[in-house]
């Protein structure tokens, strides 16, 4: 129970707190008279070279020509010159162009850097590597979606799985039907994080059933789901982190509690890890705030000279830094909203910071600084749904809807019907 528990933790705080790109507003009415093919979902970006595994078997299929792979197979595709791809199988080495599909035997799955994925597997020769893309059903693309981004959850928790499935379902749909390009998503936290089958679980599989269909709609528009991790009490307005994104009357940002006041103690993300933090950066850290703000700027490195200063420059209303002043022998630069969370870096693993919601304790000696202590609150950009919030709120008994209505008030939980769309994948 006590590894279940730590291995939970590890994923929240690995994959939650990442920052989506922004959903794409498309009118439901609408995209329900568009016909929507498999999620086309990139598993490699300009690879040299990429392995597939067949364990149960399967077929390479390309421009004139295809090749049968027996079960326990594997073939190599490898991007060479003259924009081609050659596939390499039992030592035999052959040219195939500029794309093919790999084709797990029915019901089998394929395997790319030992990770097991369900649909098919295209290849094509893009940007001088290897581009490798997914493509199956969205109902199943959930499945490797919903316990990567918020844990492999236990049942007292369903209620929070299926607000994750509903979030995550209307965020793809914005993707998939509104893409222009030969992909829809990227398997990472720009999109939302995908491994595919690599581990699957009952009671997950049960809240993508259970809410089949189902998005969060705003009027006539799919909702722009955002969430993270923890928002530390209460959720932030989207122009207090994002300025360049247009705000939403379901994105203003609300108290994270029963009352909908402000009560730390009630909050329902309370038992995050994450609730409330310290990081405090030396003199080896200074150094490295100093090479991420030039890259941030950008300006040469050289040219800022020591740290003089930080210093919060203003604060929104939720109480989140608006902007943060850095004071260098080169210059004063103002960084704006999130963007600081990559220019003061956590100590000891480098990852961003955990949220905009901070004080600053600046130590100086001779007038430079020595030592910075940042102490915070949440985890993430703290838009939209809190993932620790929604596993406090099904503790306490409230549904999938409650949930969704209190992170996004004002929406609405409707069918989208994959009838409707020409099927599913």
């Amino acid at each position: 129970m006590k590894r279940n528990a730590l291995f939970l933790l590890f994923l929240i705080v690995l994959t939650a707190g990442c920052s989506p790109r922004p959903p794409v507003r498309l009118s439901p009415v609408a995209a329900a008279r568009t016909p929507v093919g498999p999620v086309r979902i990139a598993l490699h970006e300009s690879a040299p070279e990429v392995a597939v595994a067949f364990p149960e078997g399967g077929k390479c299929v390309w421009q004139g020509g295809d090749l049968d792979v027996p079960a326990g197979g594997s073939l190599t595709f490898v991007a060479a010159e003259a924009n081609e791809m050659h596939v390499r199988e039992a030592g035999n080495l052959r040219a195939i162009v500029t794309a093919a599909t790999v084709q797990p035997t029915a019901g089998g799955v394929f395997e790319t850097e030992g990770r097991p994925y369900g649909g098919t597997f295209d290849l094509i020769i893009h940007d001088g590597g290897i581009l490798a893309i997914n493509r199956i059903g969205l109902e199943e693309y959930l499945r490797g979606v919903v316990p990567w981004e918020i844990g492999f959850l236990s049942e007292d928790k369903l209620e929070a799985l299926k607000s994750q499935a509903v979030a995550a379902r209307t965020y793809s749909l914005t993707r998939i039907l509104a893409s222009d390009d030969i992909w829809d998503m990227s398997a990472d936290e720009m999109d939302q994080v995908y491994r595919g089958l690599e581990k699957t679980s009952p009671v997950v599989d049960r809240a993508i059933a259970e809410t089949a269909g189902l998005v969060a709609i705003d009027g006539h528009e799919l909702v722009r789901t955002y969430y993270s991790s923890t928002c530390g009490g209460r959720t932030s307005p989207l122009e207090d982190v994002w300025f360049d994104r247009e705000g939403a009357r379901y994105l203003r940002g609300v108290h994270d509690t029963p009352s909908g006041g402000p009560d730390e103690e009630a909050s329902y993300c309370k038992r995050s890890p994450r609730f409330v933090w310290t990081e405090i950066m030396g003199a080896s850290d200074i150094e490295k705030i100093l090479d991420a703000l030039a890259l941030e700027i950008p300006r040469n490195r050289a040219s800022l000279g020591r740290l003089k200063n930080i210093e919060i420059g203003r604060r929104g209303r939720t109480g989140r830094v608006l902007y943060t002043v850095f004071e260098t022998e080169g210059g004063r630069f103002e960084i704006p909203a999130d963007r600081v969370r990559w220019v003061l870096r956590r100590p000891a693993d480098g990852g961003i910071l955990r949220s905009t919601w901070f004080n600053l304790k600046v130590k100086r000696s001779g007038g430079f600084v020595r030592e910075v202590q940042v102490d915070g609150r949440g985890f993430g950009h703290g838009i939209g749904m809190c993932q620790w919030g929604a596993m406090g709120m099904a503790e306490r008994g409230r549904s999938y809807e409650e949930i969704l209505k209190h992170y996004y008030p004002g929406i609405r939980i409707g069918i989208y019907d994959p009838g409707a769309r020409g099927g599913d994948a």
